[in-house]
């Protein structure tokens, strides 16, 4: 994968633009893809809408709930891959969606194989509109997050449902681990 441009200097924090407006006008700058930064300023972090992970084309993935300061609108993560995430029937799926519950474990693990060595990654939250239909959003309004690397294997998302305004960063924090496939990794 090519390395990440620099981020553009411009704070959108401060534009009146929601993370998704402040995307959409970024990307018109930077026409070709491969040159495009996958990053906007917000404050002092470069916050993304979804990320892709580098990792061995083997492995297991890791997904843990860290925190989160708001239960009245429900929160997931998203990961997809070109390959299998591996269910504990021995099933394959490329595409898992892990919805935040309290009442339930914190973590999910699996093992996966990504024919390309990338994992995306993305948050996701539900939206109730007028109408009273429900639908599970991404990438809009002000979802997204900003990632603390602690290691070459381990990030923390901090990430922002969409209904948040002004977004917060702080609404779901979770940490995805890669290990080897064979062992369990722990918290």
């Amino acid at each position: 994968m090519p390395p990440i441009p620099p981020m553009n200097d411009f704070d959108y924090s401060t534009s009146g633009l929601s993370i998704q407006e402040a995307m959409v006008k970024d990307i018109k700058k930077y026409p070709s893809k491969i040159k495009r930064p996958r990053s906007i300023r917000w404050g002092s972090h470069r916050i993304q809408s979804a990320d892709l992970l580098d990792v061995p084309n083997e492995g297991r993935i890791r997904l843990a709930f860290l925190s989160w300061t708001n239960t009245t609108v429900k929160q997931a993560v998203d990961i997809s891959l070109k390959g299998n995430f591996w269910l504990a029937d021995g099933t394959g799926v490329s595409a898992l969606r892990t919805s935040l519950d309290p009442h339930l474990e914190n973590f999910v693990e699996y093992p996966y194989t990504a024919n390309d060595s990338v994992i995306q990654i993305w948050n996701v939250y539900e939206m109730t509109y007028p109408a009273g239909q429900v639908i599970e959003e991404r990438m809009t309004r002000n979802a997204g997050f900003w990632i603390e690397i602690v290691s070459p294997n381990e990030r923390i998302y901090h990430s922002s449902h969409g209904l948040c305004n002004p977004p917060d960063f702080e609404s779901l924090v979770f940490k995805i681990s890669i290990g080897p496939r064979k062992l369990r990794l722990l918290s």
